[in-house]
């Protein structure tokens, strides 16, 4: 299998399957995919994406300005799901007290913190598109690291892979920037970031795993209210998380469900298997499980915080 999938007009396109994960699992070839800008596909490539490798659904983390300003290209005239999931829009405000940005890594740690409702979406987007999914935004490297880190580290996959895949941009990374800085758009919001945030360093993955949390946490709403997660739902629950890991992992990944007491009433934790990169906490029904608008990714502190006054057995 090519992990690297050459087209004419994508410089980052990529499969993300073949990663073994910490246990002795392989992450499925063949049905998860990042990449670049898809806009810039050729009719050629709009044919092997659709049909060679039967993606079935894309995902746009561009912001709207730029799929208004882009365009989503050729796939827009194809029978192809598309689900427009911008991590940022312009509109996201640093939270209270958050500490200075110093480094790419910190960038991408705030990233995934205003992000945490499209993060969320994205996963559950993945566990029920019925095919293959690729995901993609302007340059594939810092929104789709994140997601890939993200997806991968659920799936069990270690840091060091995971670290190793962030890196691989660094390949195409030059003509990438190059084709950006030739985009009007692109030209003002890259000539306003800090130097180091044009490479794709692996020291900055690195430092971006050590800020990541470890469990999944259903029945919490948007605001961190303890909703509970009803008897009658864990059937459904549990299901639509095995086929996640069904789906994406060889063998298929065996989450565990516990069931714990959190101010009164019932959530669920599902544990991340042993050994693999640790995923950020996740909230409401999880990545799996849609909540409808209120989906997100729970941060480490908010987690934290919300264990101290749970009962149950905590690993």
């Amino acid at each position: 299998m090519r992990r690297v999938i050459d087209l004419e007009g994508c410089l980052n396109f990529r499969d993300l399957g073949g990663y073994p994960t910490a246990d002795g699992r392989t992450v499925r070839w063949q049905q998860v995919y990042r990449s670049d800008a898809l806009h810039h596909l050729t009719p050629a490539d709009v044919g092997r994406v659709r049909d060679e490798l039967g993606i079935a659904a894309v995902v746009d983390l561009r912001s709207t300005a730029e799929l208004r300003g882009e365009g989503r290209g050729p796939l827009a005239g194809e029978p192809i799901g598309f689900h427009h999931l911008p991590l940022f829009d312009g509109r996201e405000a640093r939270p209270e007290n958050w500490p200075p940005i110093a480094t790419l890594a910190d960038r991408y740690f705030l990233l995934a913190e205003i992000a945490q409702a499209p993060i969320a979406r994205l996963i559950a987007v993945l566990a029920e598109a019925g095919g293959p999914v690729v995901y993609h935004c302007a340059a594939g490297k810092d929104r789709t690291g994140v997601v890939s880190a993200v997806l991968l580290g659920l799936l069990g996959v270690r840091d060091e892979v995971i670290v190793a895949d962030y890196a691989a941009t660094q390949e195409n990374l030059e003509a990438i920037i190059e084709r950006l800085m030739a985009a009007k758009g692109y030209q003002t919001m890259l000539s306003a970031l800090p130097p180091d945030t044009l490479h794709a360093e692996a020291e900055t993955m690195v430092a971006f795993s050590n800020l990541r949390g470890g469990l999944i946490l259903l029945g919490i709403d948007d605001h961190g209210e303890v909703n509970g997660v009803q008897d009658s739902d864990l059937m459904k629950i549990e299901e639509r998380i095995q086929n996640f890991g069904r789906e994406f992992c060889d063998p298929p990944v065996k989450f565990t469900l516990r069931k714990v007491e959190l101010q009164g009433k019932s959530v669920v934790v599902v544990e991340i298997p042993e050994g693999s990169a640790k995923p950020y906490w996740l909230k409401n029904h999880g990545p799996i499980i849609r909540s409808g608008s209120t989906d997100r990714v729970m941060s480490r502190i908010e987690a934290q915080q919300l264990f101290s006054t749970a009962k149950g057995p905590f690993g």
